[in-house]
């Protein structure tokens, strides 16, 4: 993190800080950091044109940015990680196998023109106060709330799907120093809520941000989480099924949306906590949600959302941008 933001004020570039990145939370230097990246080439309000890209580390989280990646193949991508041969959409024209900590102490650049990193930070700016002040109940005021309340290194473990998504869209630089977690890959949606039990097994606080279907898909774990005791906090985004998928094509042939791709369930999280031994609540308003986070762990906390409001709160939020 240290060299990662040393070279940024070296050379005068900005960072577009993935939220996996641990760059977004911490008492570290931010003044480089662009938190708001996704929201920025979604709608093409990028500064200006970079002479190239340096990745240090896995491929994005944002869409529109590999996109972009994508459309503009005459900027050189260089790839800097220590696992080999992670460039799925075949962008990197330079694939470094190094350690990114050794690399970016080690690498020396001419200084980029001045104000090229004001210029990202000021459209970063402008991004979050647009984005800002979501309303509850909401996924993206969920992401909100927690990056305002989580308590200083804590752990927040975040499910695949629309959770990372809406964490990389919504959740701000912060102060705190905050881990954030995922399993991201090809089977990120099995056992997410056992993964927040390991994090929080170590004794540090753990806050889980799950999806419905992620849920679904560890259940057993509810029972762990009860029976070991564990300082572990899981929110349950419950908008009955699979909500990405409203954002995609096929959301628009309802003969078959609903049964193949948003699979819903009809199911309530609460009671089957409960039944379970773990301590559950449902919340509806915000000062709900604020008062159940602070509450000590192990605690499953239910927000139930709608797919549609969804999909229109966060074309609402971008069109801001």
């Amino acid at each position: 993190m240290d060299a990662v933001t040393r070279l940024a004020d070296e050379t005068g570039w900005p960072i577009l800080a993935d939220p996996l990145s641990q760059l977004r939370a911490g008492p570290h230097d931010r003044s480089h950091v662009v938190s708001t990246g996704d929201a920025l080439f979604h709608r093409g309000r990028i500064p200006g044109l970079p002479e190239a890209v340096l990745r240090f580390g896995a491929p994005p989280t944002s869409r529109a940015f590999t996109t972009w990646l994508e459309d503009h193949p005459h900027v050189p991508q260089v790839v800097v990680d220590e696992v080999d041969g992670r460039d799925p959409s075949q962008t990197a024209r330079l694939m470094v196998a190094a350690d990114p900590v050794g690399f970016a102490e080690a690498l020396s650049v001419e200084p980029a023109a001045i104000g090229w990193t004001e210029a990202w930070t000021d459209a970063d700016r402008n991004a979050r106060r647009a984005l800002a002040g979501m309303p509850f109940p909401s996924e993206p005021a969920v992401v909100q709330t927690l990056a305002e309340r989580l308590p200083a290194h804590s752990n927040l473990y975040v499910a695949s799907s629309m959770p990372i998504r809406d964490v990389d869209l919504f959740f701000p630089c912060v102060d705190r120093p905050v881990r954030m977690l995922a399993n991201r890959g090809a089977n990120g949606i099995d056992g997410l809520v056992s993964s927040g039990l390991g994090a929080s097994a170590t004794g540090t606080a753990t806050f889980v941000l799950a999806g419905d279907l992620s849920a679904l898909h560890d259940l057993g774990a509810l029972a762990a989480a009860a029976r070991l005791r564990l300082p572990v906090t899981i929110v349950v985004v419950n908008n009955d099924g699979g909500g990405i998928f409203s954002f995609l094509p096929q959301s628009k042939l309802p003969r078959h949306f609903e049964r193949v791709f948003s699979t819903p369930h009809g199911l309530s999280f609460v009671p089957v906590a409960q039944a379970l031994g773990l301590p559950a609540v449902g919340v509806d308003r915000h000062d709900q949600f604020v008062s159940a986070l602070d509450e000590p762990g192990p605690l499953l906390i239910e927000v139930t959302t709608d797919r549609d409001a969804n999909v229109r709160l966060h074309d609402e939020a971008l069109g801001r941008v």
